[in-house]
């Protein structure tokens, strides 16, 4: 396993710690926030790496440490600055949006 590898693996296991933050950055692109101490939270990492060795042969490589990453960003990324906004048609085929802040 080499550092890229193994630096995304520490990040997934932050985000399955609680102590990484995952946000859309652009169209496909994600940016990370927070840090992970493989001391507090050593269940995080055997996760990933876990979850990462989907054939089973104990050899993480490159290709399932980032399709790991990609499918845990995806699933755990929040929005940060932007609030949600909700929309519904009424019967009536009206457009309602209801904006949340998160302020």
């Amino acid at each position: 396993m080499g550092a890229v590898t193994d630096v995304s693996l520490r990040l997934v296991a932050g985000v399955y710690a609680g102590t990484v933050k995952v946000i859309p950055d652009g169209e496909s692109g994600f940016s990370a926030k927070g840090t992970y101490w493989q001391a507090a939270h050593p269940e995080a990492i055997e996760r990933a790496y876990k979850e990462a060795d989907v054939d089973g042969d104990k050899v993480i490589t490159r290709k399932e440490a980032e399709e790991l990453s990609v499918k845990v960003y995806r699933q755990y990324a929040v929005s940060e600055g932007f609030p949600e906004v909700d929309e519904r048609i009424d019967e009536e085929g009206n457009l309602h949006k209801t904006v949340h802040d998160k302020l």
